[in-house]
C-alpha cells in the first residue's frame, strides 16, 4: 500500500475510533438493572440501552456504540464467564463506565476497535496456543527443551510447556502469543549454541546429518583452511614434507594473549605445525602463494564460496572465505579420491601431515578450527577415517557455535564424541 493511502487509511481509523470514545462519555443511561443475566444478555441489554439514551442529532441507524463479543477467545481463555450471571443495579451512568462496570462484575475486558467495541478476555488471563515447529536436532533443545528457553528468558508458568519430540524431530510449545513470538525470533535467529554434524559413508553412498539448516551454511573456515593450503604449498614446491623446521620470530608475528605456549617455545616443521595448528607458519605459507593460483584452485576445487578478499595472511580467519559441512565433505572426498588434480607425491606428504592418529588398524586424519565470529564462537572438526583399506574411508565434518571459546570446544568434544561413535572408531 502507498505512503500516502496508509496515512489516509490511519486518519480514518483514528477518527472512527475517537467519535466512539465521544460517544462512550456522552450517552449517559439514567437507570441499569440486571438481573440474573448472563454476559451476552447483559451486553445486548447495554447496546440498546445506548441507542435509546444517545442525545446526539444523528440519523436512528447511527445511534449508539456498536457492542461486540469476541465468544471464541473468551470461550477459549475464560469460558466460566461466558455462563456466569450477572446481577447488578446502577443509576445514572456514562455507557462507558457502564461498560467498566458489567467488564469488572464479569472479569473480563473490553478494546476499542474502529467501528466497534469488543469484549474480550481479561488481560490477565492469557490466553494459550499450541506451536509445532519443525527442528533439527542438536540445537541444544533436544534434552530439556523448557529449561533451554528458561536460560533464555521466557518463564513457564502453570498450563504452559515444551518439549521435543525425537520421532518427528518437532518442537511443541504451548504458550501465550507473546511468548511464541520469542521463540519464534530465537529459532530464527538463533543466539544458542548449534551443534551440526555430517558423516558420509562412500560403500554405502549414504549421509547422516544433523541440522540441515547449518549443514550447508557457510561459514569462515578457520584452521581447517590449513589443509589446503598445506596441499597448495606442497603442489606449488613452496615448502617441502617434512620440511625445515623454522622458529617463531616475534618481531615478524607478535603474540596475541591466547596463542599456545607451544607456538612460540618451538620450532615447527609442516607437521608439527599442522598438528599444533601454528597461525603464524600458515600466514607464511598463505602470503608465499601466488594469490591467482590459489583462487584458480579453490574454485576448481569447489571449496566453499571461493572468495579471497584481504591480506593473505587473514582471509581465512573471518572474512570473505567461506564453506558449508556439506562442502567440507565434498572438498575431503576430492582429496582422498584424488580428484582434485594434484600430484600422487602432494597427496601422500599431505596424508602424511594430517595424520591424527592409527587405532586397531583405523587410521585419523582430521583438523580442527575454532575462531571468534560477531555473535559468539565457531568450532569445527572435518576430516575422513580409513577403516580398513587406504579406499575404505568415512568422512565427517563437526560444526558448533556458542557463546565462549571455552564452551565451544566443550560442545564440539562432545559432539566429537557422537560422531566416533556413529562410525566405530575404536575407544581408547
Amino acid at each position: 500500500m502507498p505512503e500516502q493511502a496508509r496515512q489516509e487509511e490511519k486518519r480514518k481509523t483514528d477518527a472512527s475510533m475517537q467519535k466512539i470514545e465521544n460517544a462512550l462519555d456522552a450517552i449517559i443511561i439514567p437507570e441499569c438493572r440486571f438481573d440474573d443475566l448472563v454476559l451476552e444478555d447483559a451486553v445486548e441489554t447495554i447496546r440498546q440501552l445506548g441507542i435509546k439514551h444517545d442525545p446526539r442529532a444523528i440519523p436512528e441507524e447511527r445511534k449508539g456504540v456498536n457492542l461486540l463479543i469476541d465468544e471464541r477467545q473468551i470461550r477459549r481463555a475464560q469460558p466460566k464467564a461466558l455462563a456466569q450471571r450477572i446481577s447488578m443495579q446502577l443509576g445514572p451512568t456514562p455507557l462507558g463506565a457502564l461498560l467498566n462496570a458489567l467488564a469488572e462484575f464479569a472479569g473480563v475486558s473490553y478494546r476499542m476497535d474502529p467501528y466497534a467495541v469488543t469484549i474480550v478476555p481479561s488481560p490477565e488471563v492469557d490466553i494459550l496456543f499450541t506451536r509445532r515447529y519443525p527442528t533439527e536436532r542438536n540445537l541444544g533443545i533436544e534434552d530439556n527443551a523448557r529449561a533451554f528457553f528458561e536460560n533464555e528468558g521466557i518463564q513457564f508458568p502453570k498450563g504452559t510447556t515444551a518439549f521435543y519430540l525425537p520421532g518427528s524431530e518437532e518442537l511443541v510449545v504451548r504458550h501465550t502469543s507473546q511468548a511464541l513470538s520469542k521463540i519464534d525470533e530465537l529459532l530464527k535467529h538463533p543466539t544458542h549454541p548449534q551443534r551440526c554434524y555430517v558423516i558420509y559413508r562412500p560403500r554405502a553412498d549414504t549421509y547422516t546429518i544433523t541440522n540441515r539448516q547449518l549443514s550447508t551454511q557457510r561459514f569462515s573456515p578457520f584452521s581447517t583452511y590449513k589443509l589446503p593450503l598445506t596441499i597448495m604449498a606442497l603442489e606449488d614446491q613452496h615448502v617441502r614434507y617434512p620440511g625445515q623446521a623454522k622458529w617463531y620470530d616475534p618481531l615478524e608475528h607478535p603474540a596475541d594473549p591466547w596463542w599456545p605456549i607451544s607456538w612460540t617455545t618451538q620450532p615447527h616443521d609442516l607437521r608439527s605445525a599442522f598438528q599444533h595448528s601454528v597461525n603464524w607458519y600458515f600466514q607464511d605459507l598463505a602470503a608465499a602463494l601466488d594469490r591467482q593460483r590459489v583462487i584458480n584452485h579453490l574454485r576448481t576445487w569447489g571449496y566453499g564460496n571461493g572468495v579471497i578478499v584481504g591480506s593473505p595472511r587473514r582471509y581465512w580467519l573471518s572474512s570473505a572465505l567461506k564453506i558449508s559441512p556439506m562442502e567440507q565433505i565434498q572438498f575431503l572426498r576430492l582429496f582422498q579420491e584424488e580428484h582434485l588434480g594434484i600430484s600422487k607425491e602432494t597427496t601422500e606428504a599431505t596424508k602424511q601431515v594430517c595424520l591424527v592418529e592409527e587405532r586397531e588398524g583405523r587410521r585419523l586424519y582430521a583438523k580442527t578450527g575454532t575462531g571468534e565470529l560477531e555473535s559468539g564462537w565457531i568450532g569445527w572438526y572435518v576430516g575422513w577415517i580409513e577403516l580398513n583399506a587406504p579406499g575404505d574411508a568415512t568422512y565427517f565434518a563437526i560444526l558448533c557455535l556458542d557463546h565462549t571459546i571455552e564452551t565451544v570446544r566443550e560442545s564440539r568434544s562432545h559432539v566429537v564424541s557422537q560422531v566416533f561413535d556413529v562410525i566405530g572408531w575404536p575407544s581408547e
